[in-house]
């Protein structure tokens, strides 16, 4: 039977090689059948919910452990005798614990023990059992169908692998609505600031009429009494480019002073 030092040299492969999750299912099967002692060191925990292939770990506690001596994580359920060690614990606490192999965690890349006492063997789950009952049944020619119990869940690691298979269980619709509220987002943000540029344009329209008209009553008015003293001495004095001269002042004050702005 394989031991703890054959799976300590599976896992580092395992973490180093990088492999899907049907060739790791491969490489940890033979340990299904194996008991042994590991030292482990506490992460943290969360309760364990749904049906487990072995019901002494329903209502327990699913602790997650970091491997001494191996850069890897796991997960081990606990019964429910064992609630009050498990929530006593700190992180960091070092144990060593026996363990069975009881599944492998594909989501986050975690193999997944079942806490046993020291000299126990394996106990089968309700699948397994189910598989050796069909052929008995068939044999002794019971027609009628067998009842193999409630339906078996996979082990859950912690409270987060619930949420994250609920994520992924989401129905295409709801995704589809979900995007449409992302994209729908930046389309009404970019009304927003086409509005606000408007009103920033129409302010600085108004800040310029404003400007304009001030230019025009400072600026026309001297204009235009430039040009008319212009006109009044050239007609006295007899000399006609000062009167021309005063007749051009006059005439572009006059049109500075009452000219409008031009749409």
């Amino acid at each position: 039977m394989l031991g703890k030092d054959e799976l300590i040299k599976s896992l580092e492969e395992i973490n180093e090689k990088r492999l899907l999750s049907h060739e790791v299912t491969e490489i940890l099967d033979p340990f299904k059948e194996a008991t042994f002692p590991l030292s482990l060191e506490f992460i943290s925990h969360s309760r364990t919910f749904g049906k487990q292939k072995d019901p002494s770990y329903d209502g327990g506690q699913t602790g997650i452990f970091k491997i001494e001596g191996l850069d890897a994580e796991c997960a081990v359920l606990f019964g429910s005798e064992d609630n009050e060690m498990i929530e006593k614990k700190k992180v960091g606490d070092c144990s060593e614990i026996f363990v069975c192999y009881f599944d492998y965690d594909s989501l986050y890349r975690r193999i997944v023990f079942g806490k046993v006492s020291p000299g126990t063997e394996h106990v089968k789950g309700g699948a397994d059992l189910a598989q050796e009952s069909a052929p008995k049944a068939e044999i002794q020619g019971i027609t009628e169908p067998i009842s193999v119990g409630p339906e078996i869940e996979a082990p859950q690691g912690s409270d987060n692998v619930i949420e994250e298979s609920q994520d992924r269980a989401m129905e295409p619709s709801a995704k589809f609505k979900r995007k449409n509220k992302k994209l729908s987002f930046p389309r009404a943000q970019f009304h927003i600031l086409k509005d606000k540029k408007r009103d920033w344009i129409a302010e600085r329209s108004a800040e310029e009429d404003i400007k304009e008209r001030q230019f025009k009553n400072a600026v026309g008015p001297i204009l235009i009494c430039g040009g008319i003293i212009f006109c009044m001495n050239g007609c006295r004095e007899g000399i006609g480019m000062g009167m021309f001269f005063g007749v051009i002042l006059l005439l572009f004050g006059i049109n500075v002073r009452f000219s409008n702005k031009s749409e």
